[in-house]
């Protein structure tokens, strides 16, 4: 009996060092774990700006070209995000740091409700360093909890291009080029803003005297839509806020270059980023207030 509960004592041993090996491999290799462990930790911070929002928003809004433009900005939007995990940013960064003059959202509407789907689904990898439990380690260690980084983090190990891409002010730049090739078909599905994250993050930002700026991220050729390049969000308190959609076909397409501005499907490369971006700057915030 005694030789086999110390069986079992080493096996536990050597599975959590498996873990703990295993989670600073990744650590070593992977930007985007070191970009949400950096981000946890920001102290007296003042930026003029923030950016919130899932993939497409990591790729698309470069902070580094606002920076040089006088508003000192940071993309805090996270691969595989869901409303509820920027909520939790937002509130971790209000205890520590100096509030920012300016939010923008970006909204992923072009592929689905993802950000602001109904059933939250928190993202495991900002629960990992914004929330850290020893109970949540031994039940979902990361190796399993965060098993899709280590595939992410192959990539970079084996392909040049991953390996070329960095993350600069909290954006993904990548050099990589796919052609969009899909055809315009106009989406109708209509998206609802009345998502109680969304909602409670916006009510935070207006108590603190934020502004709020959403913008449905451009989406490729076929994920774009009709819709109003302005539109009003209801909000809880029956106020508006208005919406910025970049997806619309007619405003995209004379930002985004379909050969050569994108990463992957609805995902913008370092080019279209710092064009989309160009656009924000010089369409909404150029002549708002920063100082």
């Amino acid at each position: 009996m005694k030789k086999y509960i110390q069986k079992c004592v080493l096996a536990v041993l050597l599975l959590i060092v498996i873990n703990v090996v295993a989670f600073f491999v990744l650590m070593a290799v992977n930007p985007m774990i070191n970009k949400v462990h950096e981000c946890a930790n920001f102290k007296n911070k003042k930026y003029d700006l923030l950016v919130f929002g899932n993939s497409m928003t990591v790729d698309g809004i470069d902070c580094d070209y606002l920076s040089k433009k006088g508003i000192d900005s940071y993309n805090l939007a996270t691969n595989g995000s869901h409303m509820c995990s920027s909520l939790l940013q937002l509130k971790e960064y209000l205890k520590y740091n100096q509030k920012p003059k300016t939010i923008i959202i970006g909204l992923p509407s072009a592929t689905g409700q993802s950000l602001l789907n109904k059933v939250p689904y928190p993202n495991p990898l900002i629960d990992f360093f914004y929330e850290p439990s020893l109970e949540h380690c031994i039940l979902n260690p990361p190796p399993v909890n965060l098993r899709w980084l280590y595939t992410e983090s192959l990539k970079i190990v084996v392909s040049k291009a991953h390996r070329e891409s960095k993350i600069v002010r909290g954006q993904w730049k990548s050099p990589k080029v796919i052609a969009d090739d899909s055809a315009f078909q106009d989406k109708k599905t209509v998206f609802q803003y009345d998502n109680a994250d969304f909602q409670e993050f916006i009510k935070i930002c207006k108590s603190q005297g934020i502004q709020v700026i959403p913008i449905e991220m451009p989406g490729s050729n076929e994920n774009r839509n009709s819709f109003p390049y302005n539109y009003p969000i209801n909000l809880a308190d029956h106020s508006q806020l208005k919406l910025y959609n970049i997806n619309n076909y007619e405003v995209s397409k004379n930002i985004i270059d379909s050969k050569t501005d994108w990463l992957a499907h609805d995902h913008l490369n370092q080019n279209g980023g710092a064009k989309l971006t160009a656009f924000i700057y010089d369409t909404i915030l150029k002549n708002q207030p920063h100082d």
